[in-house]
């Protein structure tokens, strides 16, 4: 009796490959959530809902006119309800980006294990702008400066009008018809349970070199440019490939 050889298979494995896209969807609509554009008056921070999960940013260069930054509240949403949270919010006018990277991980538990998404903006030049938009808002909780790659400065560079430790609420960046926006980032006029007590700085012009971190949120004013955009799905954790611990682009 002679054995036979079982034929072999080829193909797509369809549970396989489901399986996959279900993560990279999932990821992508939970990373989707944190950074949209469009055109919102105020840009959405009294009435805006972010998820309990932060995302991780990198960025050689964010250059800006009318640059704004202050503490506001924010409501965060998870599985347990909702809940308040303070941030950094830092809204330009007019924010153009040498590189630009961003990044959530996800843990689906069991054989599945951590997934990262990832999108990069970059061209490997310095100082060329790879993203550029209007009215920029991002909601921080942590940032960094590293020394490279752009080595034009370091940290944040402010010029102009600067004042520091103003209300954020009276913080003024971007206009509507050569009048400027009254309280742009969406502060709350009534900080009631903290005696009004919160810091904010205000610069005519702003520059933020090698910086990276933690972020709630992007949200962008269109139209938006963005140049060599990549998206990654990677069988991979935050600490390995998240955008806060991989060279910052540019």
């Amino acid at each position: 009796m002679t054995a036979t050889t079982p034929p072999r298979r080829t193909g797509t494995r369809w549970r396989t490959s489901l399986t996959l896209q279900a993560i990279g969807v999932a990821a992508l609509v939970g990373l989707g959530s944190q950074m949209w554009a469009g055109r919102v008056m105020g840009l959405g921070g009294l009435g805006l809902v972010v998820q309990d999960q932060k995302a991780q940013f990198n960025t050689a260069r964010l250059h800006t006119t009318n640059v704004g930054f202050g503490i506001v509240p924010i409501t965060s949403r998870s599985t347990s309800g909702d809940s308040t949270k303070y941030a950094l919010r830092m809204g330009f006018a007019n924010g153009a980006l040498d590189g630009f990277c961003l990044s959530q991980s996800k843990d689906f538990g069991g054989v599945l294990g951590t997934w990262t998404i990832r999108l990069t903006s970059r061209d490997t030049v310095t100082n060329s702008y790879d993203v550029a938009g209007q009215n920029v808002q991002f909601d921080v909780t942590s940032a960094s400066s590293a020394g490279t790659p752009n080595t034009s400065g370091n940290g944040i560079t402010l010029a102009g009008n600067v004042a520091l430790g103003v209300a954020p609420q009276t913080i003024t960046t971007w206009q509507s018809g050569g009048v400027d926006v009254t309280n742009p980032l969406d502060a709350p006029e009534d900080y009631t349970a903290i005696d009004g007590r919160l810091f904010g700085i205000d610069s005519d012009v702003g520059d933020l070199y090698n910086v990276k971190g933690d972020i709630y949120d992007a949200i962008i004013q269109g139209p938006i440019n963005i140049k060599g955009l990549k998206i990654e799905v990677l069988h991979d954790t935050a600490a390995n490939v998240g955008c806060k611990n991989i060279p910052i682009v540019y």
